[in-house]
C-alpha cells in the first residue's frame, strides 16, 4: 500500500511538468480545472530471499496466495487540478521536493523525460520514465513508468492516465 501511495505522489508531482515541460515550447492546453484518471498496474514486489527463509512453510504459503490473487490487478485514482497560465509558463518541476523530472524531449503537443525520486523517510527510491501526449487543447494521455525499490525489495509500475479539461474556472481547487 505504501509504494501506491508512493507512486500517486509521483503521479501528482509530474502532472504539473507534463503540462508544461520546456519554457521554449510549452505543452498546448487550457488553463483551468483539470480532471486527471490514472490507472496503476503493479508488478509483483520481489521479497529477499533471507526474509522468505524466516517464514513457516504455512506463512510461505499464505502469502504466494495472496501474491498470486493481487498478480495483474489494477488500482485506478481520479483526481483533479488547477492550473494557472502562471504554472503553465513557469511549472515547478520539484513540486515534490524530493523528487526530479528530466525532459529529454518536448514539442508543443508531446513531452518525454525521466523522472527520480529518494523518499528518505521510507527508505523507498523510484525511477522512471514518463511519456505525455495532449490530444488537443483539452485532453492529454500519458503513461509513466517507475520502479520502486527499498529495503531489499523491488516492485515496477505502470501508470496510464487521461486528462481532461473541466472549464477556465477551478472553484475551490487547487
Amino acid at each position: 500500500m505504501r509504494i501506491h501511495i508512493v507512486l500517486m505522489g509521483v503521479i501528482l508531482a509530474l502532472s504539473l511538468p507534463l503540462w508544461s515541460a520546456h519554457k521554449a515550447q510549452p505543452f498546448n492546453i487550457k488553463p483551468g480545472l483539470w480532471q486527471t484518471t490514472v490507472v496503476t498496474a503493479s508488478g509483483e514486489l520481489a521479497l529477499p530471499a533471507e526474509m522468505l527463509n524466516r517464514l513457516t512453510p504455512e506463512q510461505r504459503a499464505r502469502l504466494e496466495e495472496r501474491r498470486k490473487a493481487d498478480s495483474g490487478k489494477t488500482h485506478t485514482r481520479r483526481y483533479k487540478r488547477c492550473l494557472t497560465r502562471q504554472q503553465l509558463a513557469n511549472p515547478d518541476f520539484t513540486l515534490d521536493r524530493q523528487c526530479t523530472w528530466t525532459t529529454l524531449a518536448a514539442s508543443s503537443t508531446r513531452i518525454k523525460g525521466n523522472a527520480s525520486c529518494n523518499y528518505r523517510d521510507s527508505g523507498m527510491k523510484l525511477t522512471g520514465s514518463g511519456k505525455f501526449a495532449a490530444l488537443d487543447r483539452e485532453h492529454v494521455k500519458g503513461s509513466v513508468e517507475m520502479i520502486a525499490t527499498g529495503r531489499g525489495r523491488s516492485m515496477d509500475t505502470i501508470n496510464n492516465f487521461t486528462s481532461r479539461w473541466l472549464g477556465p474556472s477551478c472553484g475551490g481547487v487547487k
